[in-house]
């Protein structure tokens, strides 16, 4: 299952997309969590 996942994941334009995007999203949540701190 892991390395099927892995094999699609190498192959995927798409999933470099998502990974992007998580990053963006854990980037913002961790500024977020910073500024709402007092």
């Amino acid at each position: 299952m892991v390395q099927r996942y892995l094999n699609w994941n190498e192959e995927s334009r798409g999933a470099k997309v998502v990974k992007a995007v998580c990053g963006v999203v854990v980037i913002r949540a961790g500024l977020d969590v910073v500024y709402a701190a007092p």
